[in-house]
């Protein structure tokens, strides 16, 4: 499990100061990238942070927004993706779903159990379904605790599981040559799983520490809020980890009873998609799954939910900094006939920046930080909703506005009033359908005209094309396609529903959504739920993928400009990544936050151009482009269908050379910016994070907020971002990546059409920023071979802990001032319920030699193998998670690893971390660990070769950094080359005991 983050653009995923045990902690991807038509368009994160579960905190899996199907252009490739899936049903009733696919030498295995925390019964409410996933791994008569999760990793595969209102999953994915084991492995899991007593009493209290965890996390508390004030009857008014009274009557009795009623071939899925004979794979399926017979079980039907007669609302005050709110409607499972029409009403109330929430209610009235909107349709009846985070003392004013809109689409007189691209589109479209769109001369496309229907051809087409990326984004891996069948299956009874949904979608019209929102988006069933501070808070034909194959061409222009380029014909998708050198290394305390606020209004405003026309030009075409900012670099991201890659090319040199910062933007963009800053201070780890940074990096630009502190940001000017703008927009620090259905001549071209004129200049000399003292920074880097003492004074307590705000935390720092800076040990308080342990040191720069080594210790290091989970969290129960993670600037880096546990167990926490980091640091690895640790960075990076933007990134930022791009590649190649020596040196050089800085906050209970 690669922890490594060599640079912290994390705009979209969860990076390290941005970390939460309760989100994927990846550093190129989030699961959140997992498409599945069972949960519908653009989904709220914080809702679905209640509707799923996952074993893995570090990898919590979210079920993200939809699985949505193209319009009819793409029909035909879509199908085609489906072609040669065997579908088989054995005699106990399991579905076998197979699907040879030799795209990449990767095989993803799930199980699909049909039963979720709605279907449990007389223990409805208690969480056993969730708690029979966590305790799957715990041990069968064949295999020791331990032994499930050491056998997969061995084997160089990943495994998980995570729990839903509907099902539980459990998958593996794995290199081609291991599939056997991985199936051996989930299927003796989930057939013959033996619960030991002592393993289920430790297990107990993990489940109460992650409940713990949920109320520290805002997004939790207020999905469990809507759930439990929109459904009074339905099971779905229980959150799937269960209510923690219940919980704790349950029994192992229980538990066991439970597991063998619900868990049967006759209430499975499998799938297997990957390199594999599909023969061998069904014989081996049913010598494991043929003992196993089927069972009584109660009819699966739920009590349905009585009509909503009245508006509902909830209200629930904490210590946070700013209000959230989610408002819903009753409405249908996937099945009815107006599921479909539902995801398009989603994208286009609230799927994107030129959506109508957003453009009215987050752009022009400035009422919110941020308002989408989404689609949940589930196998029972669902919830359409609008989710939105904003100032407490906005929040009359929103929900006024919220309603005038809501109101609006039933009616159809709506004030939205589309850019002026969209309304010439629109206005065609509307002459030429029939029964679609009014004809009148006020669908002329004048901009600023009252519309006559709430709905335009050119939205709903605009939302088809968009489900279309979507739809094949998610064949893009093999774990995405065994998700996208196993999906089908489950809910529509075929793992080709994809495409039978695709069609549904081509009957969608402008007054089918009108009537849609007339039947649905009643007053009287409305609910509303706010999360908002206590009064004492401040108000605020494929290819083998391996990488062997991967061909980038590398191009140099007369300006210094770098291009580099590698044509895959998969899909017909193109990726952007133009990247210069920047970020935390540019700031100082005066204007922290700069490069991000910068970075985010590259797409705000251009000469030609202002946000509402490029979000509306991008989305149209149904791609993406998103600014990112980290440590050392900024820039944008992009991905388009391969006919538009001209017109996105176009878009982003407007962007990226000429954004012309209007003061309206610069406001918007800042209030959301501090919004960010305020939900960090939020979060426990971020408090740890932030006080080892600055103990760890005390003067330095590391010591820094990516984001910035709200003074800093309050301070940046027009001036300031034109300024940083200008001395870093230069070809000499820009590297170009174009990556996907495009030739390298082709993309060379638009290069040269488009960046061409873009000024030569010189790369930034990083060393001159920050603190000013070149020499500074050598003592954030350890040299090769040897680490150095950093001999800079430590932060004060009070300015580890950032204030006196209440959600900053209180610090009480042991030290003695006469002795050296490190070791330390800080402690904090929070008004939170977990604790969090952070013990870190100096770690190394981007371009150390020694990084491919520490990968192999910070493997051992995490995960459920690891020794540190077993001994934490496994064999003593004192944690939730554990693991580790290591930030690798230009200028030096960041190791840490960390535990979430109970306040009087810190102390034993901390001592079985400091005792692994002794045993890496003394002895290295052992044999077994290191052959693991191999066998799993090469999977991973496998996995992540799947996809273009991932490498384009990682080529890109490479090549900016003076690695080259093929270092990228060659991930494979170094990690082979790797010895336990090489480990245990660079374990030692690094895990200093002296060097180490230790931060636990704590409950201020």
């Amino acid at each position: 499990m690669k922890k490594h983050f060599s640079d912290g653009n994390f705009k979209d995923s969860a990076g390290p100061d941005s970390f939460s045990p309760l989100r994927p902690f990846r550093p190129f991807r989030s699961l959140r990238a997992r498409r599945s038509f069972r949960v519908k368009a653009h989904m709220s994160c914080r809702l679905l942070k209640f509707l799923s579960f996952c074993i893995l905190p570090s990898a919590f899996c979210l079920l993200p927004s939809a699985f949505c199907l193209s319009s009819y252009a793409f029909t035909d490739q879509i199908e085609k993706l489906g072609e040669g899936i065997q579908r088989h049903q054995l005699e106990n009733g399991l579905v076998c779903l197979i699907k040879k696919d030799c795209s990449a030498p990767l095989v993803s295995i799930q199980v699909w159990v049909g039963t979720g925390s709605a279907q449990e019964g007389e223990y409805l409410g208690g969480g056993l379904s969730h708690l029979v996933e966590h305790m799957i791994f715990k041990g069968t008569p064949r295999r020791k605790p331990a032994d499930i999760s050491m056998e997969i990793d061995n084997a160089g595969g990943s495994i998980n599981a995570y729990t839903t209102l509907d099902r539980t999953v459990f998958w593996a994915d794995m290199p081609a040559e291991s599939w056997l084991k991985g199936l051996d492995v989930l299927s003796d899991a989930v057939l013959n799983a033996s619960f030991p007593a002592d393993e289920w009493r430790r297990e107990k209290d993990v489940v109460r520490r992650e409940m713990a965890m949920g109320k520290d996390n805002p997004g939790n508390v207020l999905s469990k809020l809507l759930f439990q004030t929109a459904y009074h009857v339905h099971p779905y008014r229980f959150p799937v980890i269960g209510k923690e009274e219940i919980f704790n009557t349950l029994s192992r009795e229980d538990l066991v009873a439970f597991f063998r009623r619900h868990y049967t071939p006759d209430n499975m899925i499998i799938a297997v998609v990957g390199n594999i004979e599909e023969a061998a794979v069904l014989a081996e399926i049913d010598s494991r799954f043929k003992e196993a017979g089927r069972r009584a079980r109660p009819p699966a039907a739920q009590p349905g939910e009585p009509p909503q007669l009245s508006p509902r609302s909830a209200r629930k005050t904490g210590v946070y900094n700013i209000s959230r709110l989610e408002m819903s409607w009753h409405t249908v499972g996937l099945s009815h006939a107006d599921a479909p029409a539902l995801d398009i009403f989603s994208v286009i109330a609230g799927g994107g920046k030129s959506s109508r929430l957003v453009q009215q209610i987050k752009e022009k009235r400035k009422l919110a930080f941020s308002i989408d909107a989404w689609s949940y349709t589930p196998k029972d009846a669902g919830l359409f909703g609008i989710s939105a985070t904003f100032d407490p003392a906005k929040e009359e004013e929103l929900i006024k506005a919220i309603e005038e809109e809501v109101a609006g689409w039933r009616t159809g007189s709506t004030q939205f009033s589309p850019p002026d691209s969209d309304a010439r589109t629109a206005a065609t479209s509307a002459r030429s359908a029939t029964n679609v769109a009014d004809k009148s001369d006020d669908c002329s496309g004048r901009s600023g005209e009252r519309q006559n229907n709430s709905f335009t051809a050119a939205e709903v087409d605009k939302a088809r094309n968009k489900m279309a990326a979507d739809t094949l984004l998610a064949f893009r891996t093999m774990h995405g396609k065994a998700d996208t069948f196993a999906s089908g299956e489950f809910y529509a009874g075929t793992p080709l529903y994809f495409s039978a949904y695709l069609k549904r979608l081509a009957d969608v019209t402008p007054a089918s959504l009108q009537a849609l929102a007339g039947k649905y988006l009643k007053d009287d069933n409305r609910t509303t739920v706010i999360l908002s501070p206590a009064l004492t808070n401040r108000p605020a034909g494929e290819i083998n993928r391996a990488a062997a194959e991967i061909k980038v061409i590398k191009k140099q222009y007369p300006n210094g400009l770098t291009l580099l380029c590698s044509e895959d014909r998969r899909l017909p998708f193109v990726d952007f990544c133009i990247a210069s050198q920047g970020g935390l290394l540019m700031e100082n305390p005066e204007n922290n936050g700069i490069t991000c606020l910068m970075a985010e209004l590259l797409t705000r405003g251009t000469s030609k151009r202002n946000q509402e026309q490029i979000a509306d030009e991008v989305e149209t075409k149904s791609g993406s482009v998103t600014p990112f900012a980290g440590m050392n670099s900024y820039g944008l991201k992009s991905r388009c269908f391969s006919k538009d890659a001209g017109v996105f090319m176009e878009i982003l040199s407007d962007c990226r050379l000429d954004p012309v910062f209007p003061e309206e933007e610069i406001a918007k963009a800042r209030a959301v910016q501090i919004a960010r800053i305020e939900q960090q201070r939020e979060s426990p780890m971020f408090l740890a994070q932030e006080a080892m940074r600055g103990a760890l990096f005390s003067g330095h630009p590391y010591s820094l907020n990516m984001e910035g502190s709200r003074e800093s940001v309050m301070k940046i000017t027009r001036e300031n971002l034109r300024a940083i703008h200008a001395g870093t927009t230069t070809g000499s620090n820009t590297v170009i990546a174009v990556f996907g259905d495009i030739s390298p001549g082709e993309a060379a071209e638009l290069a040269e059409k488009y960046f061409g004129k873009m000024p030569t200049g010189k790369r930034p000399d990083v060393r001159s920023f920050g603190n000013g003292n070149n020499n500074a920074l050598s003592q954030f880097s350890p040299p090769e071979g040897a680490p150095r003492t950093a001999s800079t004074p430590a932060r004060n307590a009070t300015s580890v802990a950032g204030g006196s705000d209440r959600c900053s935390g209180r610090s009480r720092e042991r030290q003695n001032s006469q002795r050296p800076d490190f070791p330390r040990h800080i402690e904090l308080t929070a008004p939170r319920e977990q604790t969090v342990i952070l013990a870190g040191c100096p770690g190394f720069a981007v371009t150390d030699k020694r990084l491919d080594a520490l990968d192999m210790a910070l493997n051992a290091l995490n995960g459920l193998s690891s020794d540190l989970m077993i001994s934490v969290r496994d064999r003593k129960g004192l944690a939730y998670y554990t693991g580790a993670y290591h930030r690798a600037g230009i200028a030096g880096g960041q190791f840490a690893v960390y535990a979430g546990t109970r306040a009087e167990e810190a102390a034993r926490v901390h001592a079985l971390i400091m005792k692994e980091i002794k045993r890496l640091a003394g002895e290295g690895l052992r044999a077994d660990e290191l052959e693991r640790a191999r066998r799993q960075i090469i999977t991973e990076h496998r996995q992540k070769l799947q996809v273009n933007a991932a490498i384009a990134m990682d080529c890109a930022l490479d090549e900016l950094y003076g690695l080259g791009f093929e270092h990228a590649l060659e991930t494979e190649k170094r990690v082979g080359q790797v010895s336990p020596d090489d480990v245990r040196q660079a374990a030692a050089d690094l895990l200093r005991p002296d060097k180490m800085v230790t931060v636990t906050v704590k409950p201020e209970k």
